[in-house]
């Protein structure tokens, strides 16, 4: 009677018949070997995908610009880049971009000194740190900070002084 209270029946699935699927109607689906053709070998390369990307654009700005027809709300294609090679040719737009890169400069040069100048004041002087009198707790301490221990987070970063008491 012990032993058959000890056995254990283990339980387990039923089999079922084994698959087998053949691939061949996928033909050259996949096909690794397969050398591309040249569309596909040169889609490959992202430069040419970006100039395809910017040759549509420019087509549908020239084709909605023609379709719209007016010339000083929505100019052609054409005309935008006629009009941007006087500029750089004939006009001043080359000197005006020069004129606006050493404003810039300047600026960053007046900021990077007014940087530094900052920068040196607060290493070398004491500005923004607080020095607590000693023993003179009564007038430097709001009742707040008088109450607070002396190692309180607002004490370590400099709110309230580090030895205020409550006796003052």
């Amino acid at each position: 009677m012990a032993d058959t209270a000890h056995r254990v029946v283990r339980m387990e699935p039923q089999r079922r018949p084994e698959r087998l699927i053949e691939l061949d109607t996928m033909g050259t689906v996949g096909d690794a070997a397969r050398p591309l053709s040249i569309p596909e070998r040169l889609l490959q390369i992202t430069g040419v995908r970006r100039l395809i990307v910017v040759a549509v654009l420019c087509l549908a700005w020239q084709l909605y610009a023609t379709w719209l027809n007016n010339n000083l709300l929505f100019p052609t294609l054409g005309e935008t880049l006629e009009a941007l090679y006087d500029a750089v040719v004939n006009g001043p737009l080359i000197q005006r971009t020069l004129t606006s890169l050493q404003i810039l400069l300047m600026g960053y040069a007046l900021g990077l000194a007014i940087a530094g100048i900052f920068t040196t004041l607060a290493i070398t002087t004491r500005v923004g740190t607080v020095t607590w009198p000693v023993g003179s707790c009564d007038h430097t301490c709001s009742p707040i900070t008088r109450s607070m221990p002396s190692r309180t987070p607002a004490s370590i970063i400099g709110f309230a002084p580090p030895a205020c008491s409550s006796a003052g």
